[in-house]
């Protein structure tokens, strides 16, 4: 491999390593307002609501775990040429993350819309409600940046 081709993959893995950190910023985010709005509520549909939108965060934790740890085996061996299976591996699992980044804006966007049909006095599981929908619209550019982001640099695309 050319030392231009190990350049590309690693700035390559340098973006997915920032994105990845955002991602997880967000929703560590939206996981500690659901689970203030779980205490709050005692609504059962926003519960349901609320579960769904927490298996998909939590799934997409475990997903930038695994990126995390794939850019980090990557990086360590950042002196010796890297092989194809690495920078498929990466491609696989940026893929995956950024399909699963998707599934999770789709189906928070439709618990969004759920949840403004829930009709509450609480202030508190309002206020909840609106955070929640304002860090799933956050979610949308990341999954772009992933799928489209595969190292080009000065027209060099890592593939």
């Amino acid at each position: 491999m050319s030392t231009n081709h190990n350049t590309v993959l690693t700035k390559t893995c340098l973006h997915y390593r920032e994105v990845s950190h955002d991602i997880n910023n967000v929703l560590s985010a939206i996981i500690g307002y659901c689970n203030l709005l779980f205490k709050a509520n005692s609504d059962k549909t926003l519960e349901t609501h609320l579960t769904q939108i927490r298996d998909k965060v939590d799934m997409m934790v475990e997903l930038t775990k695994e990126l995390s740890i794939e850019i980090r085996d990557i990086q360590s061996q950042e002196n010796t040429p890297h092989s194809a299976p690495q920078e498929t591996s990466l491609l696989a699992l940026t893929t995956k993350l950024s399909n699963q980044l998707e599934q999770l804006t789709e189906e928070a966007s439709r618990c969004v819309k759920a949840f403004e049909e829930i009709n509450t006095s609480d202030e508190r599981i309002e206020r909840f409600k609106g955070r929640i929908a304002e860090l799933v619209l956050k979610l949308y550019p990341y999954f772009e940046q992933l799928r489209h982001y595969h190292g080009t640099d000065s027209g060099n695309e890592v593939t």
